[in-house]
């Protein structure tokens, strides 16, 4: 990639990333949460995109992590962000869990990015590292650490 003179070098291995694909009809009001993270496992590509908040999740979720090519779907995801005078403290550690037990991590955020524009007036957008585990389809547990990644929670207000 080139922005301007400089000129970015992605190399198969250690490049990663995550879509993120939204798409339906919103309400004026909503709350929604995201994660994803993306890296190499054992030497094996391994990543996950988990949300809550949008839409009705009764029949299906967006949540997934996938581990040597091969996807598996998630349950409900819970977000607990920590809270201190009443606020969510999106600087301490948050903790992430499927209901259905197949994954759990602690994410560790960096300094915090928050911002308010035209469509999103009170975005809290995280980077920070994951920690955790997840079980396969087939039952075996993996365990992951210093996964980079992003977590978020948005309010908006359309």
């Amino acid at each position: 990639m080139q922005l301007g003179t400089r000129r970015y070098d992605f190399h198969l291995g250690d490049s990663f990333g995550i879509l993120d694909w939204g798409r339906g009809v919103w309400t004026c009001r909503d709350t929604w949460y995201r994660a994803s993270a993306a890296g190499l496992l054992g030497g094996a590509p391994f990543g996950f995109h988990l949300g809550r908040g949008l839409g009705d999740a009764c029949t299906a979720t967006e949540n997934i992590w996938f581990y040597q090519g091969r996807g598996h779907k998630l349950s409900r995801v819970d977000f607990r962000i920590p809270q201190r005078g009443g606020r969510d403290d999106f600087r301490s550690p948050w903790a992430l869990a499927s209901d259905d037990g197949r994954f759990e991590a602690v994410f560790r955020p960096m300094p915090a990015r928050a911002g308010a524009e035209v469509v999103r007036p009170d975005h809290h957008q995280v980077f920070g590292v994951f920690a955790g585990a997840a079980v396969l389809d087939g039952g075996e547990r993996l365990e992951f650490r210093d996964l980079m990644g992003v977590a978020e929670k948005v309010e908006n207000k359309w």
